[in-house]
């Protein structure tokens, strides 16, 4: 797919929204110096603006100890930006980040989007790129007095089943 014919501006954050996430994905996750994780993902329609994200899957962390995993996010289209609001937590409820979706100033790369997150003492970074329909992928920074890390998950659209 080629990013240049994607809207831009407000309208490429309801093109993320409506072409992109809804779906099926499979998903790998690099917590460098924790672990992997691997599973699905989906983003299914919960009225016009809403989806709601779940994923699941495996951790396995460097010890070899591996645990089942499940979150859920709600994502909202709202005023032509992206809100991601936290479901399976104490602050259930709560915004979490708010996209919005540009290019570089050539506008060839990726769509991207950026957020910080503060969380008490800590901060989640977030960048979001998407590379087409079927690819995407977040990174996010995440600092604080007792946290420095960077997690990597990649996505990619799941097969029909």
């Amino acid at each position: 797919m080629n990013l240049r014919l994607v809207p831009r501006g407000a309208e490429a954050n309801a093109w993320v929204f409506n072409n992109v996430l809804r779906g099926e994905w499979s998903l790998e996750r690099t917590i460098p110096g924790w672990g992997q994780f691997e599973g699905r993902a989906s983003f299914e329609k919960r009225g016009q603006r809403n989806l709601l994200y779940e994923e699941s899957g495996r951790l396995k962390l460097k010890s070899e100890a591996t645990f089942l995993s499940h979150r859920s996010f709600e994502y909202r289209l709202h005023e032509n930006k992206i809100l991601i609001f936290l479901i399976d937590t104490v602050d259930a409820g709560k915004r979490m980040h708010e996209l919005s979706f540009g290019t570089d100033s050539e506008g060839g790369g990726p769509l991207s989007a950026a957020h910080i997150y503060p969380c008490k003492k800590d901060k989640y970074a977030l960048q979001f790129r998407v590379y087409g329909s079927d690819r995407f992928e977040t990174l996010y920074k995440i600092t604080g007095p007792k946290k420095n890390q960077c997690i990597i998950t990649n996505y990619r659209r799941a097969a029909p089943a």
